[in-house]
């Protein structure tokens, strides 16, 4: 009777112990993330959840929403407990390399990245390559050069690509042929040359040369 008592105690210890970790985790990502979306919203930015965006689309929803759990539970935690952010959208909002890197950091799920106009670079892009849940890549018009390609270039679940009047060439464009799922490439006034994109496609030949 001693023994089975003991042995249901450090279950129950176990138990507790499990439960206290997960919740400590899902509190430290729910502020982690809160302290992200403020941070795109103050630059002018917007963060979207998942209840909010179109993963087929690329887009957000339309009215109505279905908002994840029950009101009284999204009064009493917050959004940030119950979904994730997916998608940014923070178009010419001053975003720095430094910046990116932090919002990522906090920003594990996001699939899709609406940077243009911001300056940021080559510096950043090694997170980006580590994105698993990354699909769509906006990044016209920033500092990202061929060597930001290379690391970009890691991200194999990225399917669609902006890079119009970036600094990159035929030779940054080769570093994407390991991105089996790319089929959307934006590429307008950028020093990349017909030759280069017959080259990629050679390689990924489901790749389309896209306009706006």
């Amino acid at each position: 009777m001693h023994r089975r008592f003991q042995f249901s105690l450090k279950t129950l210890l176990v138990a507790t112990m499990a439960i206290c970790l997960f919740c400590g985790y899902q509190v430290n990502r729910a502020r982690r993330q809160r302290e992200a979306v403020a941070k795109i919203e103050k630059s002018g930015g917007l963060a979207l959840y998942g209840y909010e965006w179109d993963q087929d689309q690329d887009r957000s929803k339309s009215a109505p929403l279905l908002e994840p759990g029950p009101a009284w539970l999204r009064n009493l935690l917050g959004i940030d407990y119950l979904d994730s952010v997916v998608a940014i959208e923070a178009q010419e909002c001053e975003m720095t390399d430094s910046d990116f890197v932090w919002l990522l950091d906090r920003l594990p799920n996001v699939s899709y990245l609406e940077l243009r106009m911001n300056p940021i670079g080559d510096a950043s892009m090694p997170k980006v390559g580590t994105m698993r849940n990354l699909t769509t890549l906006r990044l016209a018009r920033t500092d990202i050069t061929d060597s930001g390609l290379r690391d970009i270039g890691r991200n194999k679940s990225l399917r669609s690509l902006d890079l119009c009047g970036d600094r990159v060439t035929d030779t940054g464009l080769l570093a994407l042929s390991g991105l089996t799922e790319l089929r959307s490439l934006y590429i307008e006034m950028t020093d990349v040359t017909d030759s280069g994109v017959s080259e990629l496609k050679k390689v990924l030949p489901r790749v389309k040369k896209r306009r706006y």
